[in-house]
């Protein structure tokens, strides 16, 4: 089964309307956006709504939204996505509900998918707070199995709503044509990922398998893709 998941409390009036229609929600904790009363806010909608609930941990750059690389030592790195996912897990807590996942955000997400090093303060993190977290990671990245090897619980994604290259990254957001806008475009890419298979800008076939499928929800048109691709999956059990 294809876990719908979105990138929620990051100050977007959608979140209300989209965490219903999610499987999974990554909340924003810190790094690039959130505090206590945004966290506190997003746990409670998505536990109304029995979505399941992660930690969306960044660089410590709110200035450019987490979506630039910083240059951190791997022990700094470490500390404050260790700083972001108990920052969660005390709202978590202080609600009596549980935590399932971690989900980097930004230009950590995409770093720690191809960089060891920056991999493994992500997984050592995890492993340091709450080690029975899953980890969501790209589909195909190196990163999945470094962090099973080392006896994480890992899920891949694929994105609804991102162009992809001709290696299985992302196009990075300050290229023309990176976030897909369109029903059409994104639905058709939606139907081949479900299949096993993405068609790169370039229009390569890609094969990739995954377990969640990401709506990023500062796109223009989430609260309508996420109903269209509601429409296309089941729901969890």
């Amino acid at each position: 089964m294809m876990l719908l998941n979105a990138d929620v409390g990051e100050g977007y009036v959608l979140d209300a309307d989209i965490i219903p229609l999610m499987d999974m929600v990554n909340i924003a904790c810190g790094g690039h956006c959130g505090d206590d009363t945004s966290m506190t806010t997003t746990v409670a909608l998505a536990n109304a709504a029995g979505a399941r609930i992660g930690a969306h941990p960044s660089y410590p750059d709110p200035q450019h939204f987490g979506r630039q690389s910083m240059s951190l030592a791997p022990a700094a790195l470490t500390r404050t996505i260790e700083q972001q996912i108990l920052a969660l897990l005390r709202v978590c807590e202080a609600q009596q509900v549980p935590m399932f996942h971690v989900k980097p955000h930004g230009a950590l997400y995409n770093t720690a998918a191809r960089d060891q090093q920056t991999g493994q303060c992500l997984i050592d993190a995890i492993k340091a707070v709450a080690p029975k977290l899953t980890l969501v990671a790209l589909a195909g990245s190196p990163l999945l199995t470094q962090a099973k090897q080392q006896g994480l619980n890992a899920l891949a994604e694929v994105f609804a709503d991102r162009a992809y290259l001709d290696d299985g990254s992302l196009m990075p957001r300050s290229d023309k044509g990176a976030v897909l806008t369109e029903e059409t475009s994104m639905l058709e890419q939606v139907k081949q990922l479900l299949a096993g298979r993405v068609t790169s800008a370039n229009g390569k076939l890609i094969h990739l398998q995954a377990q969640t499928l990401c709506l990023h929800g500062d796109n223009l048109k989430a609260l309508d893709f996420a109903r269209q691709i509601r429409a296309l999956l089941p729901r969890r059990v």
